[in-house]
């Protein structure tokens, strides 16, 4: 019963949030991440249904254009996305990868560093369930930018060619998977 009443006034207080924030005011970085804090806490705490809850609010506050941070954007798309995944609803997970691969893909676009590293770890560290093979095909552009970055001899492409390759094996397409790494060793990839 306890439990139930923390919920209760955990839902609560964020509407509560929500409602002042949208009340014609411009939404708020803080909320955003405090929203996603919660998230992370509420999957934590095996809450489920909640964490769902929490996410597509957050989401909601970084699509609105108020909230710019591509890391905590992918950060919420990932975790409602595995939970969709986990819980069977395999297309409403996918269409959340499309939709944070049309934001890396504008960061892509950019050739900005930081949003390179970030797309790296997140590609390097996220279960992408019924995602993998679109963020697998992102990712040979990703290898491509950088091969224009950086030329093709540098250890920056080499390992980026390998974190590709290990996204290609994931997707089960391992022969072009064991070629890219080959190479990317050759390079002196890590």
């Amino acid at each position: 019963m306890e439990n139930i009443l923390i919920i209760v006034v955990a839902i609560v207080g964020t509407a509560g949030l929500l409602f002042y924030f949208r009340g014609g005011k411009k939404a708020d970085h803080a909320l955003a991440h405090q929203l996603v804090g919660e998230a992370l806490e509420e999957k934590r705490k095996g809450n489920i249904d909640h964490m769902q809850y929490l996410l597509q609010n957050a989401l909601g506050q970084f699509e609105s254009g108020a909230v710019d941070d591509m890391s905590k954007y992918s950060t919420c798309i990932v975790n409602l996305a595995e939970s969709y995944t986990r819980t069977g609803k395999f297309d409403q997970a996918r269409e959340l990868y499309k939709r944070m691969l049309a934001k890396w893909e504008t960061a892509l676009n950019t050739r900005d560093q930081t949003s390179l590293l970030e797309i790296d770890y997140f590609a390097s560290t996220a279960d992408f369930g019924s995602g993998i093979s679109d963020v697998a095909n992102f990712y040979r552009k990703v290898v491509a930018v950088k091969k224009q970055m950086f030329g093709l001899n540098h250890k920056e492409v080499a390992n980026s060619m390998i974190l590709c390759s290990r996204l290609l094996a994931k997707a089960g397409e391992r022969a072009e998977a064991q070629q890219m790494e080959a190479e990317a060793n050759e390079l002196g990839g890590t």
